[in-house]
């Protein structure tokens, strides 16, 4: 870090631990009125008065508090494990909420009993197999720093007592356990904001939330924190949270917010967004070909028109069980209508997944990618969690990343859009261009700026050259494909480079350029013409249609 920068920082830091210190000053020294003069008006204000010894203490504390904690503290980014954690970043900096029970073995635990301690808050269940996987490096951080004053409390999300004794007694987990046998629906799950298994969270010894993500490098953490002391004044800045907040302007993080969605987000306000898949929103869906365990082929591509849920499941994972009547029950309904599903699975065996599809009668194609092996689609998708559920509009965008939050309201709107896929798909003469020519046949403009002729004895009319050279779009083409205007939206099709994008009036699109994400906002769309304003960019850009 610059000098200068460093300078600045820690001034500002020595500044807000100044202002709390003289907060607590004047709760515990209350001030005396004091009268002053100024140019005859009389004006009474509080002066504090402190000794010499009690300005040098709480100085001194001031100091210790800015200086104090060196992990992970607001503002910072902490490496994450798995991308889902990034929902938890808001908790970075803030005492943890209270946490008092009685353990699966009868003892009795309170976190506030714990300050003094680095505490580990393990989120997990013996269903999940990422925590079980996880069990043996928290179990070997455990017997390395306990004797130092590092503390697990393990929460539960079982429904099996049974099961859970079990995993606790063959695993040797010595820390205590929370159960209440209510699953997913566990108490402290909704007190804490757990959506996903494994988190865990790391404490400092002033029960503050340091790190979010703490099975990423969990030894170094742990380590980190148990080298810092417990500051006494941290148990009053608990207490002035919310007074101090006033005072931060802005330095609170905010919290990951959805990204720019073509044709805009379908998921109701409030629905709980994946920080993991919110990158993929607005983006055409790889294509994804196989043959399904009943024999079927499969080819994403040929179901263009189609609204598609691609489910990434398995049967070991209660999560995904709980939510297969809800997909069926959507299947069920939509299906005649335009709606199919496919079933991505990592299942440890092909058996269990057949024999869950007979018992359950599941009608739509299931892929059985496995666990364990090399596990291609679902490295090439970035899963991460299951159960994971996009949904994936008539044109092949994603549009949905929420699951099966107001699942039948986001199909019926997907399917009631207008098509304009089938128009589109007529389009491309596909008999005619060379092998791996997409929908734009000029993409490549010769040197001399002219675009070349397309090879087309179709009906569909020749391509002229467009009024301007082939457009470009940071290292893209970028061209009109196809307006649709209604009575209450009009809708336009764009093609940058390979990609595709639906887009109306007010939308944002995220679309690649030279290795990085820019942006691009429709601001009109009349017969002939879009205009975008493009990020970065003080002209907008007018795109004609052919």
């Amino acid at each position: 870090m610059h000098p200068f920068r460093f300078c600045k920082n820690l001034c500002q830091r020595l500044a807000v631990a100044a202002r709390r210190a003289m907060d607590l000053a004047v709760s515990k020294f209350p001030p005396a009125p004091r009268r002053l003069q100024a140019t005859g008006t009389s004006l009474t204000a509080p002066i504090v008065s402190l000794r010499g010894s009690q300005t040098l203490c709480l100085l001194t504390l001031a100091l210790a508090v800015s200086l104090g904690p060196v992990g992970c503290q607001r503002g910072e980014q902490e490496e994450l494990r798995t991308k889902s954690d990034e929902r938890y970043r808001h908790w970075i900096g803030k005492p943890s909420p209270p946490l008092k029970f009685k353990a699966l073995d009868g003892r009795e635990v309170d976190l506030e009993q714990l300050r003094g301690k680095v505490v580990l808050l393990d989120f997990w269940a013996t269903w999940c197999p990422p925590c079980m996987e996880e069990l043996p490096h928290v179990r070997d951080a455990y017997e390395r720093f306990q004797k130092q004053g590092f503390e697990v409390v393990g929460i539960s999300f079982d429904m099996d007592k049974q099961q859970l004794e079990e995993v606790v007694k063959h695993e040797r987990l010595a820390w205590p356990q929370y159960f209440d046998g209510l699953g997913r629906d566990a108490a402290p799950g909704k007190a804490f904001g757990i959506q996903h298994w494994p988190s865990m969270w790391l404490l400092d010894r002033n029960g503050v939330i340091r790190y979010i993500s703490a099975g990423q490098r969990l030894d170094r953490k742990i380590a980190s924190l148990l080298r810092e002391e417990a500051n006494p004044l941290i148990r009053a800045k608990a207490v002035a949270d919310a007074k101090a907040a006033l005072d931060k302007s802005g330095e609170e993080p905010a919290k990951p917010a959805a990204a720019p969605v073509a044709r805009g987000p379908i998921s109701p306000p409030g629905a709980p967004q994946d920080p993991a898949y919110l990158h993929w929103l607005g983006k055409p869906f790889p294509p994804l070909k196989f043959k399904a365990i009943d024999g079927r082929e499969v080819d994403t591509d040929k179901l263009r028109g189609r609204v598609l849920l691609i489910d990434f499941w398995a049967t070991w994972c209660p999560p995904c069980m709980a939510e297969l009547p809800k997909v069926k029950a959507a299947y069920t309904r939509y299906h005649s209508q335009g709606f199919d599903i496919i079933g991505v699975s990592a299942d440890e065996n092909l058996a269990d997944l057949e024999r869950v599809v007979r018992q359950k009668e599941l009608a739509w194609p299931q892929l059985f990618e496995g666990r364990s092996g090399p596990v291609p689609n679902l490295r090439r998708y970035g899963v991460q969690h299951f159960p994971s559920m996009w949904l994936v509009d008539r044109q092949g965008i994603i549009r949905d990343v929420t699951g099966t939050v107001a699942l039948d309201d986001k199909v019926a709107r997907l399917l009631a859009e207008s098509g304009s896929a089938a128009p589109v798909a007529a389009q491309p003469p596909k008999a005619n261009p060379p092998a791996g020519a997409e929908l734009l046949a000029r993409p490549a403009a010769s040197p001399n700026g002219k675009t070349p002729a397309v090879p087309d004895a179709s009906s569909s009319p020749p391509t002229p050259a467009p009024r301007p050279p082939d457009t470009k779009l940071g290292d893209n083409s970028i061209s009109l494909k196809n307006i649709t205007i209604g009575a209450k939206r009009s809708t336009a099709l764009l093609q940058i480079g390979t990609s595709t994008y639906t887009i109306s009036p007010g939308m944002e699109i995220v679309f690649p350029s030279g290795g990085v994400n820019r942006k691009a906002r429709c601001t009109e769309i009349d017969r002939g013409t879009v205009v975008l304003a493009i990020e970065g960019t003080a002209e907008p850009l007018r795109l004609l249609l052919p």
